[in-house]
C-alpha cells in the first residue's frame, strides 16, 4: 500500500495531472471556442454599428451565449454518473472573460474613429 506522503504517490498524482491536462485542454478549447467566437462576432457587429464597445452589450452577449446551452440542457447533475452538466458554473467565466477582453481591447486600440468623424 502506498501512503499519501510517499514519493511514489506524488509521482502518480503528477502523472494523473499531466494526462488530465493533455486530454482536457483540447476538449476545453473545443467547448470554449464557439462561445468566444459568438461573443466576438456580436461585439464586432455592435462596434461596427455604434462605434463603441458597451459594457452592457458585452455582458448581454456573454449572457445570451450562456443562456442557449442552459435552456437546452439545463443544469443537471446526477450523483450516480448518468448525466453531468454544470452550465450555471460557466456564467461567471463567460461574463468575466468578455469583460477582460473588452477592457484589453479598449486599452490596446482605444476609441478608434474613422477620418470623416463617423
Amino acid at each position: 500500500m502506498i501512503r499519501p506522503y510517499h514519493p511514489k504517490s506524488r509521482i502518480a498524482l503528477l502523472r494523473v495531472a499531466f494526462f488530465g491536462m493533455i486530454f482536457g485542454l483540447p476538449s476545453a478549447y473545443s467547448f470554449g471556442f464557439p462561445a468566444a467566437v459568438a461573443v466576438g462576432v456580436v461585439m464586432a457587429l455592435w462596434d461596427w454599428r455604434f462605434r463603441v464597445l458597451s459594457w452592457l452589450a458585452v455582458g448581454g452577449a456573454a449572457f445570451a451565449v450562456w443562456l442557449v446551452p442552459f435552456l437546452f440542457w439545463g443544469d443537471q447533475f446526477a450523483a450516480d454518473g448518468i448525466r453531468l452538466s454544470r452550465t450555471s458554473g460557466m456564467l461567471p467565466a463567460y461574463i468575466g472573460a468578455a469583460i477582460v477582453c473588452t477592457w484589453t481591447a479598449r486599452r490596446l486600440f482605444g476609441s478608434v474613429r474613422s477620418s470623416d468623424g463617423r
